[in-house]
């Protein structure tokens, strides 16, 4: 597993993230379909009406203006102007700075990961962790151009890391809307009807 390393206060803690996935929570089943003679089947894409492609036929490629295969790895990220910004680093490329987080945030945030932190080393932070508060940091889990926001916390057990992106939300102001005023109207005695008369 690999090892990040965490700075706050002072003090030093070297964890390993491990992802928690949905199936670790929940649990998960699997649906197995079996045709009349009793054999396995497997899932297919249907192409234009008339192609039948297994499981793993269709892939994402990028394509250069010439039509060229492009790899990842030879891509660079640009701003909106078109100069060439540099990469955000892993959370392993070295220590990582923790500031206080604000619970607001982390509320607010759209949540893509949740990962488990582990150590040998006792945590400097859990009781400043099971106090309430949080920490927060940009994560990447590998180098990338944009990171993530990530919040780290604890249950009085275990600390997990939280990561994914705090939206910039605009409030309204809480103002009372002015009720529309009501006019009165005299009604004359010709629009007023006696029900006795019927």
């Amino acid at each position: 597993m690999r090892i990040a390393e965490f700075h706050f206060g002072g003090k030093v803690w070297k964890a390993g993230l491990s992802k928690l996935k949905r199936s670790d929570v929940y649990g998960w089943s699997e649906l197995d379909i079996w045709d009349d003679k009793g054999r396995a089947c497997t899932m297919a894409t249907l192409v234009e009406g008339r192609h039948v492609l297994p499981s793993g036929s269709i892939s994402m490629i990028k394509l250069n203006k010439a039509g060229e295969v492009v790899s990842t790895s030879a891509l660079v990220g640009v701003d909106r102007e078109g100069r060439q910004v540099s990469k955000q680093p892993s959370v392993y490329s070295g220590p990582v700075s923790l500031r206080e987080g604000h619970l607001d945030d982390y509320l607010a945030m759209a949540v893509k990961a949740v990962y488990v932190l582990a150590s040998e080393e006792e945590n400097p932070f859990l009781e400043h962790l099971n106090g309430g508060k949080l920490m927060q940091f940009m994560f990447n889990y590998r180098e990338d151009y944009e990171a993530d926001d990530a919040f780290m916390l604890s249950n009085g057990e275990d600390v997990f890391l939280v990561t994914g992106q705090i939206p910039e939300l605009d409030f309204l102001a809480q103002q009372q809307a002015e009720s529309p005023v009501e006019v009165e109207t005299v009604e004359s005695e010709e629009d007023l009807m006696d029900f006795s008369m019927f």
